[in-house]
């Protein structure tokens, strides 16, 4: 979610950390195909999701087959971890249908 993203920018310029690379992400894992499913279903929509491996799909570049990001350096900077994805997507629903 782009605020807790935003949140973790600020901590992280203003803690004064080293430089390099900082992994930012809500915390938890899912595929592609399981992130669409809980999207539409926490949206209460309903519809079919296909499913298709990465050999099916072309993509100019190869992409790995497991690519969670770690965000265990940031995680240690700020003393905490960002917020669940699950959370994170419950937090954005509401808040559009508020908009």
């Amino acid at each position: 979610m782009t605020r807790d993203l935003a949140e973790a920018i600020v901590d992280l310029v203003l803690s004064g950390a080293d430089g390099g690379v900082y992994h930012m992400a809500n915390e938890g894992k899912c595929s592609w195909h399981r992130f669409a499913c809980e999207i539409l279903e926490a949206a209460g929509i309903r519809v079919e999701v296909g499913t298709m491996n990465s050999a099916e799909v072309y993509r100019p570049a190869k992409r790995s087959a497991y690519s969670v990001l770690s965000t265990s350096r940031l995680a240690a900077v700020r003393g905490r971890t960002l917020p669940d994805y699950h959370d994170a997507l419950r937090h954005y629903l509401d808040e559009e249908e508020l908009a």
